[in-house]
């Protein structure tokens, strides 16, 4: 067997063997210490039209949360240093 032949035959097997890795996901963080801040849902919108698909939020802002919530848009929530003890322990924190 010639070596172009062999190294198709490499190429083809390693295609076949290893599945094609998955895509990455494009997120922004979303902060809100500013002034003139759009609404959330306006955010939102541009958000959903610009294909992000992960937020990352400094604060649980209700209205942010709200405008975000059955958007598909997966959410992360940052917590100061300071409250991560209390976070851990009750888990009523948590749910709150």
């Amino acid at each position: 067997m010639g070596a172009l032949p062999l190294c198709s035959l490499l190429v083809l097997l390693s295609a076949v063997t290893f599945p094609a890795a998955e895509s990455g996901s494009v997120g922004v963080n979303y902060g809100r210490v500013a002034n003139n801040l759009p609404p959330a849902t306006k955010v939102v919108d541009l958000l959903k039209s610009q294909g992000i698909t992960h937020v990352k939020l400094y604060d649980a802002d209700p209205s942010v949360l709200r405008a975000l919530s059955n958007t598909g848009i997966r959410v992360v929530v940052t917590l100061p240093n300071e409250q991560l003890s209390s976070a851990a322990f009750p888990p009523s924190f948590a749910l709150s």
